[in-house]
C-alpha cells in the first residue's frame, strides 16, 4: 500500500454500525435533543491496523501538569515512523484512563484525518423519549448519515446494533459477558454520560440504585438535583454494586503519581498536615528552609473532594 493509499484507507467513512450517537443537549421542553456523533477507541484501533498492521503504529501518553493527557500517535510509512499529537482533559472518574482514550481518538481526527469528517455533519434535532429516569432518543429517531460519510457499499439503512438470533446462554456465559461491559464502561464516560446510565432501570434498577446511593453518601434524589462530582461517585458506586452482582471485586484504587514528574509519591495523610501525598523526589533543605529536587505535591482538599481516588491511609 503507497502513501496515496494509505490516505484514503485513514479517511475513508466508517459503516454505520460504528458510528455511535449521544445526546449533546436538549430543548427546554425535553422534546428534542441535539445529537452528535462519535467512534469508540476501538474502532479507531481497528483501522490502524487494517492500514499499517498491528506492528506499524503505536501509542504513547504522557501527562499535562496532572490536569489532562497528551497522545503521541505514530505510524510507520515507507521504512520511517510519522508522529503525530494532540491531548485531552481528564476526566472526572477514571481520570487518567478517560484522558487517554480522549487524546487518542483526537489525535487520530486531527494528525490522520481518521473519523474528521464527523465533525461536517450538519447540526441535527430529534425527538427524545423519556425511558427510566433518563432521556434517549426516540426509537424512531437514530439519525440517519448523509451518502458522503458512508463506505459506497453501505446504505446505512442497518441498524447500529444488530439484533443477533434469540439463544440460551450460560450463566457463565452471561456473567462473562457483563464482565466485558463493565470492563469496556469505566473511563469512557462524560458525567452527562454517567447521569444518562445512571437514570436507565434497564442498566441500574431501583434496588442497586438505593444502594449506589447509600455506598456513595449521596441522597435518594434526582440526579438532576447532583452536581458532576456527586454524579461521578454515585456512578462509581453503581459500578461496584453491579460488578458484584457478577462476582466481580471492586478495584482499590493506587497510590497515585507526582503530577509533576510522574515520579511515586510519600504519603502524608496520616500526620494530618494539608499536604496528603508529596513527591519522593523531592527533598527539604532545613538550612536553607527551600525545597530541593521535584515540588510535586496533592493537597488534602483534592483528596477530600475525590476520596474514592486514592488509596487507604497506611498506618
Amino acid at each position: 500500500m503507497d502513501t496515496a493509499e494509505m490516505r484514503d484507507a485513514l479517511l475513508r467513512p466508517f459503516p454505520a454500525k460504528d458510528v455511535q450517537w449521544r445526546i449533546g443537549s436538549t430543548s427546554e421542553a425535553k422534546q428534542r435533543g441535539l445529537v452528535l456523533a462519535y467512534l469508540d477507541a476501538r474502532a479507531v484501533q481497528r483501522r490502524l491496523d487494517e492500514v499499517f498492521g498491528w506492528d506499524g503504529w503505536t501509542a504513547e501518553y504522557r501527562t499535562m501538569n496532572g490536569k489532562g493527557v497528551l497522545c503521541r500517535l505514530s505510524v510507520r510509512v515507507d521504512g520511517g515512523w510519522v508522529h503525530k499529537e494532540d491531548g485531552a482533559d481528564t476526566t472526572d472518574i477514571e481520570a487518567t484512563k478517560g484522558g487517554i482514550s480522549d487524546a487518542f481518538k483526537r489525535v487520530a481526527a486531527s494528525g490522520f484525518g481518521i473519523g474528521r469528517y464527523l465533525y461536517d455533519l450538519p447540526s441535527q434535532w430529534v425527538e427524545i423519549e423519556k425511558r427510566g429516569r433518563s432521556w434517549v432518543i426516540a426509537r424512531n429517531a437514530i439519525p440517519a448519515l448523509p451518502a458522503w460519510a458512508l463506505p459506497p457499499d453501505d446504505t446505512g439503512k442497518e441498524p447500529r446494533r444488530a439484533t443477533p438470533a434469540p439463544r440460551t446462554r450460560t450463566p457463565d456465559e452471561a456473567t462473562e459477558e457483563m464482565r466485558e461491559f463493565f470492563d469496556e464502561s469505566v473511563g469512557e464516560l462524560s458525567p452527562k454520560d454517567m447521569k444518562t446510565r445512571l437514570e436507565d432501570p434497564a442498566w441500574l434498577n431501583d434496588a442497586q440504585f438505593n444502594l449506589a446511593c447509600e455506598r456513595s453518601g449521596t441522597p435518594e434524589t434526582s440526579t438532576d438535583k447532583l452536581n458532576d462530582t456527586e454524579i461521578a461517585a454515585l456512578y462509581k458506586a453503581a459500578l461496584e454494586v453491579k460488578n458484584e452482582a457478577v462476582g466481580k471485586p471492586p478495584q482499590t484504587p493506587q497510590p497515585p503519581k507526582c503530577p509533576e514528574c510522574g515520579a511515586d509519591m510519600n504519603d502524608k495523610r496520616k500526620w494530618g498536615g494539608k499536604v496528603a501525598f508529596k513527591c519522593v523526589k523531592s527533598d527539604w533543605d532545613k538550612e536553607a528552609k527551600v525545597e530541593r529536587g521535584c515540588s510535586g505535591v496533592i493537597w488534602q482538599t483534592e483528596v477530600d473532594k475525590h476520596p474514592d481516588r486514592y488509596p487507604p491511609v497506611q498506618e
